[in-house]
């Protein structure tokens, strides 16, 4: 086992005992917290590459000023900051508030928005709305139909706006048109999980939010949509799932958790009850309720 400098002033080393009762096993991908032995305090927090323990590459990045206060939310960010060629599946999983959403939203506006420009445009969908059930029902156009779904991401690009110094605005008026900005110019689309059929998908940033609400065959024809230059990132609870035939084991997130584990291409982070970020209401009702 090899761990390489990721702490400046004095190294925290990994000691491995292959003789002992502690052998520590890592899965590609993995996040590590390394703890100095002399001192407690003294952590690092890296990652399993498959051969070594590396250092984070993304840990000073701020996207929207949005800075990550947990080791989960600051493992997470690492993966969606992550160029998709590394790392084209994210699967992120956590109670309620615990900031997957806007940490996936802020990083795929930074690669979006930023000079660089690795991706299109980001791709929104919600599960509530799944590839083998219609919609006609509703009323409208088929935009018109999901956009009550897409509240949460609407109210999640406010948050990020109105957190940005460079996204200044003067009443909640032209904050609404802010964010009605980035709808009309594409950088951020909405659209149902059903119109992902025979659909190849390059060079784009896709959250699928509710993921725990997909059936794995559902989750699969996702993911095997992906073209080049394509990050895919599953969201959500397994353990709040509204399907009335789906499960923490039989829903598609956790199928995909399971059978993607160890895969180079596949990020994996559960954020704890305790990272809750929305407010102690929100953290109390997710560990009792």
């Amino acid at each position: 086992m090899k761990t390489k400098l990721l702490y400046k002033e004095e190294e925290v080393r990994l000691i491995k005992e292959w003789g002992g009762v502690f052998t520590p096993r890592f899965v590609t991908n993995e996040f590590v917290l390394l703890r100095s032995s002399q001192n407690p305090k003294q952590s690092a927090l890296g990652k399993f590459n498959g051969k070594e323990i590396v250092p984070l590459r993304y840990s000073g990045i701020r996207p929207f000023g949005i800075a990550p206060k947990s080791v989960g939310q600051k493992s997470l960010l690492e993966a969606l900051l992550s160029p998709p060629h590394e790392a084209p599946l994210i699967i992120a999983k956590g109670a309620a508030g615990t900031g997957k959403t806007l940490l996936a939203l802020a990083a795929g506006l930074h690669r979006q928005m930023g000079k660089d420009k690795w991706y299109r445009r980001i791709l929104v969908l919600r599960a509530s709305i799944t590839m083998d059930e219609q919609i006609g029902f509703l009323s409208g156009d088929e935009q018109a139909k999901i956009d009550p779904l897409m509240r949460p991401i609407r109210d999640n690009l406010e948050v990020l706006i109105d957190n940005d110094e460079e996204m200044w605005y003067v009443n909640e008026k032209e904050l609404a048109n802010k964010v009605e900005e980035l709808f009309e110019r594409k950088i951020v689309t909405t659209e149902a999980l059903g119109s992902m059929r025979g659909r190849s998908l390059v060079k784009m940033y896709v959250i699928i939010d509710e993921a725990q609400n997909l059936k794995p065959i559902q989750v699969k024809g996702l993911i095997t949509r992906a073209g080049n230059g394509t990050k895919i990132v599953l969201l959500d609870d397994p353990e709040q799932s509204d399907h009335p035939f789906l499960d923490a084991r039989s829903n598609g997130l956790c199928y995909a958790s399971e059978k993607m584990k160890g895969s180079s291409l596949c990020y994996q982070v559960t954020l704890n009850d305790e990272e809750c970020e929305r407010s102690e209401l929100a953290a109390e009702g997710a560990r009792r309720l």
